[in-house]
C-alpha cells in the first residue's frame, strides 16, 4: 500500500485516468444528465440530474464543436465522459469520443463512467472503435456478476475499472466487490472515492446517519478509514487487484485547481494576473461621467462597460490619490468568470 503525495492510496498504481485528472489535464464532458440509477448519495445538482444537458467543465454546450473549443481553452489532453449515464444517450456519446479523438489525436486520452446498466459487448466495442481508452462501471451491486460475464467476453485492448464510494456502513459489501473483480481477468482496477455531502444529496446522507468529517467542508466521516480498511484486508488477503482510495481533496487541491490554472493562463489578457489558486486577478475603478484625464491614459481598458486597470502600482496609487475608487476583482477562468471576490484597494500610510 503507498500513500502518494496527492492524498491518493494504491496497492499498485493509479489508473491511467487518474494519472490525467490528478494533473488536471481533462476536459470534463457532462454528456447527460439522465440516468437509470437512482443512488441517495449521488452528489448531481438539481439544475443537471435527470435532465438531458451538456457541459464541457462548466460550459453549457449544445455541439462537439463547443467541447472541442474549451478543451482547446483548457489545453487538455484528455477528456473524461460523465453524467448521469453516458450509455443513456449511447449515440451521442460515440459520437462525441470519435470527433474529440479526430481532431486531437490517439494520443488524447478518453475515460467514461457509467453504471453499466443496458451494456453489452457490442455497445463497448463500438465505444472502443470510436477511440474510448477507459471504462468505470458503477453498477448496482446485484447487477456486478453480470457485467463481469460480459465483461470477460470482451477481446480487445481497452482499460476496464470500477468506481464506487466509500460508503462507512457497507464495508463487508465492499470486500464482496473487490473478491468479484479480483477473479477478473479483464478488470484492471477498483476507485473506492471518499464519499461527499452536497446540496443535493445532504437530507439522504443525514437521514442514514452520515457525519460530517472533521476539518472538512464535504467530506463524510468514517469514509475515508472504511476505504483504508478495505484496502488493507485486500493486501492481508493476498488480492492482487489494483485498488486506488481517491481522497476529496483531490478534486479542489489538483484537479479542478490545475484544470482552472491552465485555462486561466489560456485565456487571462494583458491587464490579468493569474494567482497560485488559478484564479484571474483583475484591477477595475468606478468611473463617474466623462473624464478625458482617466481615458487617455494607455494603463485604462474599457470593456463591456467596465473600467479595467493594467497592473500597475504606481499607476494605482496614482488613481487613489486622485480620489478614484478602485477594486481588486477576483475570477474563476471558466466559461462564465464567476466573481469570487471583490475587495476595495485603499491607499497605504
Amino acid at each position: 500500500m503507498k500513500y502518494l503525495k496527492t492524498g491518493s492510496v494504491v496497492t499498485s498504481e493509479l489508473p491511467e485516468g487518474c494519472k490525467y485528472c490528478q494533473r488536471g489535464l481533462k476536459l470534463v464532458l457532462f454528456i447527460t444528465g439522465l440516468c437509470p440509477r437512482k443512488c441517495f448519495y449521488c452528489p448531481l445538482s438539481e439544475n443537471r440530474r435527470g435532465k438531458d444537458l451538456m457541459f464541457a467543465n462548466e460550459r453549457p454546450i449544445s455541439s462537439i464543436k463547443e467541447a472541442i473549443e474549451e478543451a482547446i481553452l483548457m489545453d487538455s489532453e484528455g477528456v473524461g465522459i460523465t453524467g448521469g449515464d453516458p450509455l443513456v444517450v449511447f449515440k451521442r456519446t460515440v459520437k462525441f469520443i470519435r470527433e474529440l479523438k479526430r481532431f486531437f489525436g490517439k494520443e488524447y486520452h478518453v475515460h467514461l463512467y457509467t453504471s453499466g446498466i443496458g451494456v453489452s459487448k457490442d455497445k463497448i466495442r463500438e465505444l472502443y472503435n470510436a477511440g474510448l481508452d477507459e471504462i468505470r462501471f458503477h453498477p448496482p451491486f446485484r447487477l456486478v456478476r453480470q457485467i463481469l460475464k460480459i465483461i470477460e467476453m470482451i477481446d480487445f485492448d481497452i482499460d476496464i475499472g470500477f468506481e464506487i464510494p466509500s460508503l462507512p456502513d457497507q464495508i463487508n459489501t465492499m470486500k464482496e466487490l473487490v473478491k468479484m473483480l479480483d477473479k477478473s481477468k479483464k478488470v484492471k482496477f477498483l476507485n473506492i472515492n471518499e464519499l461527499e455531502f452536497s446540496e443535493s444529496n445532504s437530507l439522504n446522507l443525514l437521514e442514514r446517519g452520515y457525519e460530517l468529517k472533521e476539518g472538512s467542508l464535504v467530506a463524510v466521516k468514517g469514509s475515508e478509514e472504511a476505504a483504508i480498511k478495505v484496502i488493507k484486508w485486500a493486501e492481508c488477503n493476498g488480492i492482487s487487484l489494483n485498488i486506488h482510495y481517491c481522497p476529496s481533496i483531490i478534486k479542489d487541491r489538483y484537479q479542478t485547481k490545475l484544470r482552472l490554472y491552465r485555462r486561466g493562463v489560456r485565456i487571462a489578457k494583458i491587464f490579468d494576473q493569474i494567482s497560485d489558486d488559478g484564479t484571474i486577478i483583475r484591477v477595475t475603478l468606478n468611473l463617474k461621467g466623462e473624464n478625458k484625464w482617466i481615458t487617455s491614459k494607455p494603463f485604462i481598458v474599457k470593456i463591456n462597460r467596465k473600467i479595467i486597470v493594467a497592473p500597475n502600482d504606481d499607476f494605482i496609487e496614482e488613481l487613489l490619490r486622485e480620489g478614484y475608487e478602485v477594486y481588486l476583482e477576483e475570477y474563476l477562468p471558466e466559461y462564465n468568470e464567476v466573481l469570487v471576490c471583490k475587495e476595495k484597494i485603499t491607499l497605504r500610510d
